[in-house]
């Protein structure tokens, strides 16, 4: 299930963000799994703000986060988003934080959450 990850996630934002509200941008990786826990995520806790996958620019690969990492820094250095990139929800501009959300078979998660300074 999907629930641990949820309330790990809520404290996560709680812990790092102004206010425990949520990043300006998720960057999702891994492959979509239907019905499954990121799916519930983009729907439930990450709404409303913005989402977007990344691995369908890159593909999905065992190093394919290094790529999220990447697209993260540069949205965040230039303020936007590629046009490449199709977002979900409200985008603030300029994107100040972005969370780079990956998985593996819908079973293990890894996170990280990256600002502008």
């Amino acid at each position: 299930g999907g629930g641990g990850l949820e309330l790990k996630l809520s404290r996560f934002f709680e812990a790092h963000l102004p206010g425990g509200g949520l990043p300006d941008l998720v960057l999702f990786g891994g492959m979509p799994v239907h019905e499954g826990t990121m799916e519930r995520l983009d729907g439930g806790l990450l709404h409303p703000a913005a989402r977007a996958g990344f691995t369908q620019l890159c593909g999905v690969f065992h190093t394919a986060s290094a790529f999220g990492f990447w697209l993260a820094v540069r949205i965040l250095h230039e303020g936007h988003v590629p046009a490449v990139l199709p977002v979900r929800g409200t985008l603030p501009q300029p994107v100040r934080s972005v969370l780079v959300l990956t998985h593996h078979q819908n079973r293990e998660y890894a996170w990280s959450l990256l600002g502008h300074v």
